[in-house]
């Protein structure tokens, strides 16, 4: 069983998260930076979820001074505020994930399994990757990380709703609104929809049997691609 630590300063968001992951990690905890770096350093966890407003020692101190003790681990890093410091010092230490909270406990647990599992996660996201920029989807956009996210959840609950689940928890993953989330996808497919290669849209989208493609909508787009990234991670 891998081994998850959960160093949070939030004990409510702790309880949540080792009730639905207990079954699949052997779960250890801190509530503040000195234990965390103790932790990181005596249990060395598959995967770590650090809160980087910690108290004694803050996130990127702890990570800091892990790195120069030679130890990383993959990492969900949360936080309140996003500024140039932190999305420097994240991406220094090589932090694989930063969100920004509030977010829910199910959005962290499906990162924690996400980035625990690498080896598929890197198929799966480098066949989201192909298949968007296959379609004309700037990833680079709002709308194609948008797009990009909600594949990847619809991935996880193909029964959740797009209004009620889906657009909220890409809003949360990104700090934007339910509305801009939205906008930003649905501008993204009309975009790569006007400039579309007919042949390669039809592979993704088959000709109806009028003899059109009609453009896809958010939902139908999102579920399509998820089925066929889901198609090609079996295969490999």
């Amino acid at each position: 069983m891998k081994t998850l630590l959960l160093a949070l300063y939030d004990d409510v968001l702790t309880r949540h998260i080792s009730q639905q992951l207990k079954e699949q990690f052997c779960i250890f905890t801190a509530g503040n930076g000195t234990d965390a770096l103790t932790m990181l350093t005596q249990v060395k966890p598959d995967v770590l979820l650090l809160d980087l407003m910690l108290p004694e020692m803050d996130g990127i101190s702890v990570l800091q001074e892990a790195h120069l003790q030679g130890f990383n681990c993959p990492t969900i890093a949360i936080t309140p505020y996003i500024s140039d410091y932190v999305l420097n010092a994240v991406e220094y230490l090589r932090v694989q994930c930063l969100l920004r909270t509030p977010c829910s406990s199910q959005l962290l647990c499906n990162r924690i399994i996400d980035l625990c599992e690498m080896e598929n996660r890197s198929i799966v996201a480098d066949g989201i990757e192909y298949v968007l920029r296959n379609l004309g989807i700037q990833l680079q956009t709002k709308g194609g990380k948008f797009l990009a996210e909600a594949i990847r959840q619809y991935r996880y609950n193909p029964n959740q709703t797009i209004f009620g689940d889906l657009y909220p928890a890409v809003a949360d993953a990104f700090g934007a609104t339910t509305c801009q989330v939205e906008r930003a996808m649905r501008f993204a497919i009309e975009r790569a929809w006007v400039q579309r290669n007919e042949q390669i849209w039809n592979v993704y989208f088959p000709v109806g049997a009028n003899g059109k493609t009609v453009r896809p909508t958010n939902s139908a787009f999102i579920s399509t691609i998820a089925c066929i990234v889901d198609a090609q991670a079996s295969i490999a």
